[in-house]
């Protein structure tokens, strides 16, 4: 069964997707052929541009055997320059849609393919739609421009890059918007259907995921009470010459306690470099293996 989205209307229809992305050698390969065959799944016409913010790895090189047109600038620049360069490069290379995606704000590859998606079946077509980014204030999230919009943007906005931040902070819901009418929940966020998490998982998920943070303040607030009743027994022996073994022994056992949740936290975080560190060597020999195949 043929899923592709009906394109008929328009024969010529194009799509250029723009990533903009830095350091990101571990996955930048696998982002622009999972964003490839997804587009070629659609049955459009595309390009995917890829432009490197001064990259100290090899996240151009692997960009480019993987298919994309890669701008790098051999020093990073001011992202403000990053982002007229990507409204430059849509209109040169004149697409009926143009998707910029920032993968320095988290936003996946899928996620520039459900904006194509949403882009071809707008009846009523579209002036711009967008996903806010998961993560950072100056960071663009994923962007979806008609030819006609992304004109009159560069012509009518003096400083492209504030209009586009401003476009990507517009709401703080995990939405795609079309003409400021069209929702569509983006599928990574619809189980959570737009709700903060309750504080309890957020907890849970701050101890999982930074133990040398939870546990060592913990063992800190412990160690401060601890010498707190220690400076209280000597006090207690210096004016009564006498030990006062209740303090005495809250003092050990508190010591005891807060050496015991540092000694955790280091090794629970130790722990949690050496898991990251086996899944980066994962996707690396993915990546590898990839690049294997591309060449």
């Amino acid at each position: 069964m043929d899923n592709r989205v009906d394109t008929m209307t328009d024969p010529n229809r194009s799509v250029e997707v723009i990533v903009l992305e830095r350091d990101k050698e571990h996955s930048i390969g696998s982002s622009v052929f999972r964003i490839k065959m997804g587009l070629e799944e659609l049955g459009v016409e595309h390009g995917i541009d890829v432009i490197d913010n001064g990259s100290t790895d090899q996240s151009a090189l692997l960009a480019s055997m993987a298919g994309a047109t890669v701008t790098r600038y051999k020093h990073r620049v001011d992202r403000s320059i990053v982002m007229r360069k990507a409204v430059d490069i849509g209109l040169e290379r004149g697409s009926d849609i143009t998707i910029i995606l920032d993968r320095m704000g988290g936003n996946l590859p899928e996620e520039a393919v459900s904006l194509v998606k949403a882009a071809l079946r707008s009846e009523k077509g579209f002036a711009s739609g967008y996903i806010v980014p998961e993560r950072g204030e100056d960071t663009l999230g994923c962007l979806a421009f008609d030819l006609k919009h992304l004109r009159e943007l560069k012509s009518t906005h003096e400083d492209v890059s504030e209009y586009l931040l401003s476009l990507s902070r517009k709401e703080r819901l995990n939405k795609v918007t079309f003409n400021e009418s069209m929702h569509i929940v983006s599928k990574k966020k619809e189980r959570m259907n737009g709700k903060r998490r309750p504080l309890w998982v957020r907890f849970r998920n701050f101890r999982r995921n930074h133990p040398l943070k939870f546990y060592g303040s913990l063992g800190l607030i412990t160690l401060l009470n601890a010498i707190g009743s220690g400076f209280y027994t000597i006090n207690y022996f210096y004016i009564n010459q006498n030990l006062y073994y209740p303090t005495a022994f809250l003092t050990v056992l508190l010591v005891m306690i807060a050496g015991f949740l540092l000694v955790a936290g280091i090794m629970l975080n130790a722990l949690n470099l050496i898991v990251e560190k086996v899944h980066m060597t994962k996707r690396w020999e993915k990546e590898t293996e990839f690049r294997r195949v591309c060449t």
